[in-house]
């Protein structure tokens, strides 16, 4: 089964993007759409990512990265490296810090959820639904952990029939 992924535009402030992945199942179209999530801190590359403006965002995020060795504070600036790449649709680059944004944030739900996307659209729907699984188990319940999860369920599900 072929995916097309496209993004649209920023939903929230929050929410850095959308993707929709439209697949042919017969006569029929499945429409998903999954959501990242950018930090909620204000570090270097935020604004542009969340922008649309990747290859800035993610320039400027390398370079405060690469003054950084924090964990705490590395959390925020690799994941939103992850939701750039993935956003971009470099899966490849984005698999080290979507990787090690869980790593060292001991599995934070965002971190999860990112992490989650990259997999869905790589067609790794059972680490897509491990990862939401464990992300929508955390205390701290999050809304579009929830729906990334029903999306990737029905699609796991459409690609089983």
């Amino acid at each position: 089964m072929s995916f097309i992924n496209r993004i649209k535009k920023p939903l929230l402030v929050a929410v850095c993007c959308s993707f929709t992945a439209g697949a042919m199942a017969g006569t029929q179209v499945a429409s998903e759409t999954f959501h990242l999530k950018t930090s909620f801190k204000d570090v270097n590359g935020v604004r542009e990512i969340e922008q649309g403006n990747y290859v800035e965002g993610i320039a400027r995020t390398k370079a405060a990265l690469a003054r950084t060795t924090v964990g705490v504070s590395r959390l925020p600036l690799l994941n939103n490296l992850c939701v750039a790449y993935v956003a971009m649709g470099d899966l490849e680059s984005a698999k080290a810090p979507c990787d090690e944004a869980v790593e060292v944030s001991n599995n934070d739900v965002f971190a999860l959820n990112n992490r989650a996307v990259m997999h869905c659209l790589a067609d790794n729907t059972p680490a897509c639904i491990a990862d939401l699984t464990q992300a929508n188990d955390r205390k701290t319940k999050q809304r579009i952990v929830a729906q990334n999860l029903e999306l990737a369920k029905s699609r796991d599900l459409l690609t089983k029939n």
